[in-house]
């Protein structure tokens, strides 16, 4: 369907407000919404972590005495009832047992402890009594839920928890339909959950005795909530439970949907006006684009006498003028277009020679740029140390790899063992790629093995002279190089000694626990300054049995996935 300009400037227009009027309201949106759930986040945690007091000595040793006896009286918890997708349940208890359970005072009291903090959200003040799981007419607390975790202990790494005390542990028909749905079910005592997947801090505080929130709404199966996780300590300062306390989406959220339904109706309005402003103003600037539809359709059956009037002075105007002039180089070019095509078509078929000529030297010369990248990578890889070598020292356990990129690159390192029992490692990586850094690269490994042969065994002064070497050859290439390297001694029964400035190393524990070593602060890039002698510093590294130490060029961290990621 073919569509006039007219309508397409009411189509340009509308579009172009709506899509204003969107971006800006959604980024309103965006920002309210984010504001009110950091809002009720802050609610949330100060809510509960204030409840967390109400909770006496002999509240904390009545969970420790009531989570021991559920344990006891529950199912055994075996790895395949454990085994729990996220946000589904498993009564431990049978009926009968967790009714009994419930009618204990210990039960009833941290029920009571969790109603008031429910019922501290609501509107009203109330007096001191009994508080029942129905909330009061016209007065239903922001807060949802509270309830009592502890964490089970054949789960040790806490990927579920067991519900210890709900403050609606009754079923209970909150929308007056007569039946008990899913959301109306009871949080009965000894039930066993795992926390869904948007939120798996639930059961955080376990593991480093801190408050967690939830970052967004979060389902399951009693509805849509954020929620906070707050620990419970015992004296010892052992976190023995979690209060958890929920905020539904049906509360304060309301006020995002009313926002959205105002941004629609602003939206559809915005649009509505900017299509009928367009339609007013579609007309008047139409009139000299059909004038110019018109002169192009004559130019088009060979009608070269045509001139287009146009007397606005805008855009329109200029290009009516630069038509009419266009149209009488058309009749002028008509006049000689044989002589003019034969003298356009020499020209291209010399510049297509010119071309072609330029194609094949360029082709040779990448050919025998190719070729000499190859030898110098091939030089590179020559001097790179031996499988055999890096397994001459019993003790250690050694692996190298590297991978070259399409360009030669400067990364450097060695395995250097002596008579002595001492072991010299380098780590390193020349600044850029080409050539120059590969040559670099070679200077640095000739320089440290040749100072190791000869004896030099101070560390500092072992860099030093690296470094001195390195500056006056690279200031002979006039090359802007720089290279950072570490060099580490390894003196037998696990320690080793490190000086000079590169990546950080990981010092990967057996019992999986990650150092991350910082060697800034131990020297600074060669080849920058002739003297860094005052800038070395030396670093002790003491490993165990089964411990990994990994070093590494900025080739690891700069590293990209198929999508370049």
């Amino acid at each position: 369907m073919r569509l006039r300009f007219s309508t397409k400037l009411v189509l340009a227009m509308a579009v172009l407000a709506a899509a204003i009027s969107l971006s800006a309201l959604m980024v309103f949106y965006q920002f309210s919404e984010s504001m009110l759930l950091r809002a009720m986040n802050g609610r949330l945690v100060d809510v509960s972590h204030a409840g967390t007091f109400l909770f006496e000595q002999s509240d904390r040793e009545a969970i420790k005495s009531l989570t021991a006896e559920v344990l006891a009286r529950g199912q055994a918890r075996t790895v395949e009832k454990l085994a729990l997708e996220p946000g589904d349940i498993w009564e431990t208890l049978d009926p009968a047992e967790s009714d009994q359970l419930h009618r204990d005072p210990r039960f009833q009291r941290l029920v009571q402890l969790l109603r008031r903090i429910k019922a501290s959200s609501t509107r009203n003040t109330q007096g001191l009594r009994e508080l029942m799981q129905a909330p009061s007419a016209g007065d239903e607390p922001l807060i949802s839920f509270a309830y009592l975790m502890v964490p089970v202990p054949e789960a040790p790494k806490h990927r579920v928890v067991m519900f210890l005390a709900d403050s609606d542990y009754e079923d209970f028909d909150a929308n007056g339909d007569g039946q008990i749905s899913d959301d109306e079910v009871g949080n009965r005592i000894g039930t066993v959950y795992a926390p869904p997947q948007a939120f798996p801090a639930m059961a955080q505080p376990f593991k480093d005795g801190r408050i967690h929130t939830s970052d967004d709404w979060y389902n399951d199966r009693w509805g849509t909530f954020i929620s906070a996780s707050v620990p419970i300590k015992d004296r010892d300062g052992q976190v023995i439970a979690a209060l958890g306390v929920d905020y539904l989406e049906t509360g304060d959220a309301n006020k995002l949907r009313q926002l959205r339904y105002v941004a629609a109706a602003l939206t559809g309005g915005a649009v509505l006006v900017s299509a009928l402003l367009a339609l007013l103003l579609a007309a008047p600037l139409n009139r000299p684009v059909r004038a110019l539809t018109v002169g192009a359709d004559r130019v088009s059956t060979g009608d070269f006498d045509v001139h287009v009037e146009v007397t606005s002075r805008d855009e329109l105007g200029d290009l009516a003028r630069t038509f009419n002039a266009m149209v009488d180089r058309i009749a002028d070019y008509a006049s000689n277009l044989e002589a003019l095509v034969a003298e356009r078509t020499a020209q291209l078929e010399t510049a297509n020679a010119e071309i072609t000529a330029l194609n094949e030297r360029l082709h040779t010369e990448n050919s025998r740029m190719r070729a000499e990248l190859d030898v110098a990578r091939e030089l590179q890889a020559m001097v790179l140390p031996r499988d055999s070598e890096l397994a001459s020292v019993a003790e250690l356990d050694v692996a190298a790899y590297m991978s070259p990129a399409d360009q030669i690159g400067g990364d450097y390192y060695d395995f250097l063992p002596s008579e002595s029992g001492v072991v010299k490692i380098g780590i390193g990586d020349v600044s850029g790629h080409g050539l120059q850094s590969g040559v670099v690269m070679l200077m640095v490994q000739t320089a440290v093995r040749t100072l190791w042969l000869s004896g030099e065994r101070d560390r500092e002064a072992f860099l030093a002279q690296i470094n001195r070497l390195l500056f006056e050859n690279v200031k002979r290439l006039q090359a802007q190089r720089s290279m950072t390297l570490s060099l580490l001694d390894y003196h037998g029964n696990g320690r080793f000694t490190v000086t000079g400035q590169h990546e950080d190393m990981l010092l990967i524990r057996a019992s999986g626990e990650v150092e991350q070593i910082d060697t800034l602060a131990l020297g600074m890039p060669l080849a920058l300054d002739p003297e860094i002698n005052d800038f070395l510093g030396t670093l002790e590294l003491q490993m165990a049995a089964g411990d990994l130490l990994l070093l590494h060029t900025d080739g690891i961290t700069e590293a990209e996935d198929p999508q370049r990621r």
